[in-house]
């Protein structure tokens, strides 16, 4: 790809891109189910109810890999044509191929913005070891988003490799230097942690952030290094006051709904990232 013209290059990344988003829509809707299960054996194990955790057990979660793709309302088998990503959404306007039920809007998110994301990120770093590497990232962060939104959780079989995967390559200082990443991590960690109990303090107990959002951000301080925890934060706060205060103005309604910050953290991380590498470098502030 990295002979071909730039326009060809971004137009392979955003097919590729739309085909890996798809992906990633079955592993946002099939691995919370296949998480929740695994906790509730571990916890009728622990309890000594081991009729009750096989019985739970035996219940069979969805495949990620090996179940093939489903209707949410008729839950038959789709087939090839139905599963286009993108264009299948686009040519029924939005229904199933094949009982006509209404498609959740969600699966052209996830495929629109992976395509997105995987273009800019090209287009950033240009065509090489180091995109493939920051693709992993890239589309790590679109499934913990998602899956905050929905179940208001950041599970640690993902937080935990990518943290890991982001030390590992900077080791060979890809993106920022060992030791910058390291010590962003922790403080990344330990800030959001503080943060957070600070709140709890004044809150009568309540926690306003979950511990995933402190691993999140440790994990996206090992990758981008140089002291990225403060910005992320900071970006990150600011889009979610924006985005409840524009949803205040629209509706002209307070939700008593909490939002979920993971999104916002893993968006503003991915921009910290990229920032470094920008073909038009500029101040934050």
């Amino acid at each position: 790809m990295d002979s071909l013209p730039i326009s060809l290059s971004l137009g392979a990344l955003f097919v590729f891109g739309s085909i890996i988003g798809s992906f990633l829509n079955v592993v946002i809707c099939r691995l919370p189910p296949r998480l929740i299960q695994s906790w509730r054996v571990e916890s009728w194990e622990q309890l000594g109810e081991l009729e009750k955790a096989a019985q739970e057990e035996a219940r069979q979660a969805p495949g990620i890999i090996w179940m093939r793709s489903r209707c949410s309302q008729c839950l038959r088998p789709l087939k090839w044509r139905h599963a286009i990503p993108i264009l299948s959404h686009l040519r029924p306007r939005g229904r199933c191929g094949i009982c006509r039920a209404r498609i959740p809007v969600r699966y052209l998110q996830v495929e629109s913005i992976t395509a997105a994301l995987w273009v800019s990120s090209g287009y950033v770093l240009g065509i090489g070891m180091e995109l493939l590497l920051a693709l992993i990232f890239v589309n790590c962060l679109i499934v913990l988003a998602f899956i905050d939104i929905d179940h208001r959780f950041l599970p640690d079989q993902m937080v935990g490799p990518l943290l890991f995967i982001g030390l590992g390559i900077n080791t060979q200082e890809v993106f920022a230097p060992l030791t910058s990443s390291v010590w962003d991590a922790i403080a990344g960690y330990l800030g959001l942690r503080m943060i957070r109990e600070i709140h709890c303090r004044f809150a009568g107990g309540e926690a306003g952030l979950g511990l995933g959002d402190c691993k999140l951000l440790a994990a996206i301080g090992a990758w981008s290094g140089w002291a990225s925890w403060p910005a992320a934060v900071a970006t990150a706060a600011m889009a979610s006051i924006l985005y409840c205060c524009a949803k205040m103005i629209i509706f002209r309604a307070v939700s008593s709904r909490r939002i979920a910050f993971g999104p916002w953290l893993a968006g503003s991380g991915l921009c910290l990232l990229l920032w470094e590498h920008s073909p038009f470098p500029l101040a934050l502030f």
